[in-house]
Parts: C-alpha cells; structure tokens; sequence
C-alpha cells in the first residue's frame, strides 16, 4: 500500500472519529442543556406566552380562513408559526418541559366582520405586549429574556400592521 492511500485511509478514520466524537459531544451537551434550571416564574411564563401565541395564531388563522389573504391576518399566519418554531420551541427542549399544544383551530370562530377581526386583534396584541413586558420584569434566564424580547416585539409590529391595514 501506498504511503498516500495509507495517510487517505488513516484521514477518513480520523474523520469519521472526529464526527463520531462530535455527535457524541452535542448529544451529551444536549442532555445536559434538558436538565437546565429554570425557575418556576419563568417556567410559568414560558408556558403562558405559547399558549398566548396560539390564541393568537389560531384566531388569525380563522380570520383568514373566513375572509381571504387579507393584510395584516395572512402575514401574521405565515411568520407566526416560524416565530414560535425560532424563539419559544427551542427553550422548552432546553429546560425539559412539554410544549403546550396548538388549540384546534376548527373550534375557534372569527369574527362577524373584518372590522371586528381588526378591532379584537388590537386588543390581543395590546394583551400580548403587556405580557411579555411582564414577563421581562420577572424572567431572569439570559435565553428567555432574549427570546421574550423578540416576541414582543413582534407584537408591538402587529399593532401597528392593525393600526396601517385596518383604519
């Protein structure tokens, strides 16, 4: 055997056992991130904000369902789940707990008229606002705070995506 194909054999090993160790290494930093502290506060709040986000999702999916691709209802039933999916998913693997279930959006009714629609979606994200401003005074996870953060600033763009497509 050639001194080349023995050091391209010897690399591929080598390669293989770095990607091994590496799966290896990630896999047991990712156990050891499910068993990170988090506080009840935290947790709770955790909990509520999903659970806030997919009232929201599932009334603006219904808004849409009932009066077409209207603006600002589409875009938000297009980003809300990815927003979600970046920010919230990723911290309920991280602490170990379930994630709250999306309510069954054939149960939730939209409004009688466009106008409603726009008028109670202000009001839920003047709701969502407030909470997360709440939460950030209690959360003390870096994480949390962080994602909190995005979140509601979103909702403070959704507000004003009411304000610019419903007056």
């Amino acid at each position: 055997m050639s001194t080349t194909r023995a050091r391209a054999r010897w690399h591929q090993r080598l390669g293989g056992f770095a990607l091994a160790l590496v799966l290896v290494m990630g896999a047991a930093a990712s156990a050891v991130a499910a068993a990170a502290p988090i506080s009840p506060q935290s947790r709770q709040a955790l909990i509520d904000a999903t659970t806030s986000e997919f009232k929201a999702l599932a009334l603006y999916q219904a808004v849409v369902k009932k009066f077409g691709d209207n603006r600002p209802f589409v875009s938000w039933v297009r980003s809300g789940p990815e927003r979600i999916d970046e920010n919230l998913k990723p911290l309920f693997a991280k602490y170990g707990m379930p994630m709250p279930a999306m309510p069954d959006t054939a149960k939730v009714a939209a409004p009688a008229s466009f106008k409603d629609a726009c008028r109670i979606a202000g009001q839920l994200e003047d709701e969502r606002v407030a909470l997360y401003e709440k939460f950030l005074k209690t959360v003390k996870e870096a994480d949390i705070v962080a994602a909190f953060t995005v979140m509601r600033d979103s909702a403070k763009r959704r507000q004003n995506g009411v304000r610019e497509h419903c007056d």
